[in-house]
């Protein structure tokens, strides 16, 4: 049986669960909208902060998330942005498997950020530990400004993480440095072991430096065997280092 949690609008600094340290499964996340309040620090803003275990079959549709800057004069805001990871998941740790998401916003900025930040329509910031396989994501829009690592399923991906069976369709993003379609940076990725079996398809990318229709920055070794990959119409745009 499935579980709706649906019709959530807050305005807060703070992620909707924090931290979830089980199994996430058979839930689906529907018309949902976050907005950051002020400029208090929050290192991750989203759904979930960070999903400490697996997540498997959990539908994310119509979601808005939105940590992006205000000034103080904006009507019911104090500012905004001061945020390291903004996503539905902000970090993982665990594997993420059999994830359908359709209709996410998320819009950050670099307003108050000196560290490593990521921005995403699923995961940040993707912990060795995890993994993702049979993801599929479509209408998807993301507005980074000058942040850094944006990807429309993860941000960064640290160490061996797997990527398999993702499909991203009827996507545009909007971003800074360390910019790809599926990851804006891959850590170490050995692909066609690692990575295998990538659709994206009808999408937008731009940004102004290492921007890719699949990788923003990677670190490829090994060969492609066995990874029959597809990108079909996806507009690549940037100053350096695009491809």
């Amino acid at each position: 049986n499935w579980v709706r949690i649906k019709g959530i609008n807050r305005v807060t600094n703070f992620p909707m669960i924090a931290t979830a340290y089980g199994r996430i499964s058979n839930i689906k996340f529907e018309n949902i909208e976050l907005e950051k309040l002020d400029r208090t620090k929050t290192r991750n803003f989203g759904i979930i902060g960070h999903a400490a275990g697996n997540v498997s079959n959990v539908r994310f549709t119509d979601i808005v998330i939105d940590s992006s800057y205000r000034d103080e004069y904006t009507a019911g805001r104090h500012g905004g942005g001061y945020t390291n990871n903004v996503a539905l998941i902000s970090m993982l740790s665990g594997a993420a498997s059999n994830v359908k998401i359709d209709g996410v916003y998320v819009q950050a900025d670099a307003t108050g950020v000196t560290s490593t930040n990521t921005t995403s329509a699923f995961v940040g910031y993707s912990n060795s530990t995890a993994s993702f396989n049979n993801i599929e994501a479509k209408n998807i829009s993301i507005l980074s400004g000058d942040r850094y690592y944006t990807g429309g399923i993860v941000g960064y991906m640290n160490g061996a993480t797997k990527l398999t069976g993702i499909t991203l369709t009827d996507f545009a993003i909007f971003a800074n440095v360390d910019a790809g379609g599926v990851a804006g940076y891959a850590a170490a990725t050995t692909y066609g072991r690692t990575m295998n079996n990538i659709i994206v398809k009808d999408g937008f990318m731009i940004g102004r430096v290492r921007v890719g229709g699949v990788i923003g920055q990677g670190y490829l070794v090994n060969s492609t065997d066995a990874s029959p990959s597809v990108v079909d119409n996806v507009f690549v745009m940037g100053d350096y280092h695009v491809g």
